[in-house]
């Protein structure tokens, strides 16, 4: 007992040295990620992935959410600005554009609302079109869920990227 309390504690006091997703949970969201790339889906604010007429009705958080808790992420509904806190669920840590990986999360704060600070939100693929690491994320302006190359602004207006940092609690990792 007083062992995992030690845990807890180190991993509170240096969150850095927490481990990121197991590969049962990365590879899942990984998948459901790209599933939702595919699939009929449509952008709508607040939207959290209730299928109406049989599309997907997603915001950039929703499509997120989506994708992790069908991954069996324990994570709740939330803003994008909450994820990135690292709030209802979305446990992580902070890393730097040359040490990112599939299935990061990225925030944006646009250069054109600087006041929504890490206001957008999606994460990092392979894609299956390009074999490059690129961005999926649910598109106010393209009205979907899409994959866009991390070029651009894309790219310059990177507020934050984080990496899940959630244990595999079912196979105790």
């Amino acid at each position: 007992m007083l062992c995992k309390i030690i845990i807890i504690f180190l991993l509170l006091l240096y969150p850095s040295y927490s481990m990121g997703l197991s590969e049962k949970y990365k590879t899942h969201f990984k998948k459901n990620i790209i599933f939702f790339s595919q699939a009929k889906t449509k952008y709508v604010w607040g939207g959290k992935g209730d299928l109406k007429e049989d599309v997907y009705q997603l915001d950039c958080s929703g499509f997120l959410y989506k994708a992790a808790s069908m991954a069996g992420i324990p994570v709740k509904r939330s803003t994008a600005f909450n994820m990135a806190m690292g709030l209802d669920g979305w446990t992580s840590k902070k890393i730097l554009l040359d040490d990112v990986d599939e299935t990061d999360v990225v925030f944006w704060t646009w250069k054109t609302s600087p006041s929504r600070i890490n206001g957008h939100v999606g994460a990092l693929v392979v894609s299956p079109s390009s074999d490059l690491l690129e961005v999926c994320h649910a598109s106010a302006s393209k009205q979907r869920v899409i994959i866009n190359q991390l070029k651009g602004v894309f790219l310059k207006d990177i507020s934050c990227i984080r990496r899940l940092t959630l244990g595999d609690k079912k196979n105790g990792k």
